[in-house]
């Protein structure tokens, strides 16, 4: 700092200095008590004790019967929602899931099939070289095989979604707080 900025501090404390000189004379001396003040750093760490409790929390269950054969996550592991926690046996509804996309492609060749009949017979009708019987025939096995498909569509389906509760999920973020199963743990449809 230079001696300019300095002078403002300078007459305030010479006035304050006349001021105090003036009225301990007027009243006698009066005690002084110096005291030394240095800079010293202050904690950052403030120490509290307090409860935490979620705003959320559940028992998650199984739907469905079986074992389980994967466990995906420990205790105190932070999850997202529909991150996999455990997996159940799934191999037969995995073997299950293949023969029903097998009859899946089966009933998709048998429409194809049918329909190619269908439309030679339509023509052979129309051309008057086949009877209305052989038509009204390749017609109802179009129809057959379009419902055997329909129906080998929604086993895919059901399959499908056995197969998908053979893996429990997490129903919200959040941390795992209690594991209460272990590898090779049975459960049944009232667990």
């Amino acid at each position: 700092m230079d001696n300019l900025s300095r002078w403002p501090s300078a007459v305030c404390c010479c006035l304050l200095l006349l001021f105090c000189c003036r009225m301990v004379a007027a009243e006698g001396a009066a005690p002084i008590t110096v005291v030394s003040v240095e800079s010293a750093p202050l904690p950052a760490q403030l120490m509290l004790s307090a409860s935490v409790e979620s705003r959320r929390h559940t028992l998650i269950s199984v739907e469905i019967a079986g074992m389980v054969s994967e466990m995906l996550v420990d205790e105190g592991e932070r999850v997202d929602q529909g991150e996999p926690l455990l997996r159940l046996r799934d191999q037969p509804i995995r073997l299950t899931a293949e023969f029903q996309q097998a009859r899946q492609q089966r009933a998709e060749a048998d429409v194809h099939l049918a329909g190619l009949k269908e439309k030679r017979q339509a023509e052979l009708l129309q051309s008057q070289a086949a009877a209305q019987d052989s038509y009204d025939v390749a017609r109802a096995e179009l129809q057959r095989a379009a419902a055997d498909l329909t129906a080998a569509r929604a086993s895919v389906a059901l399959t499908a979604d056995e197969l998908a509760r053979h893996t429990v999920n997490a129903p919200f973020a959040g941390v795992v707080s209690r594991k209460q199963t272990e590898l090779g743990r049975r459960y049944d449809w009232q667990d």
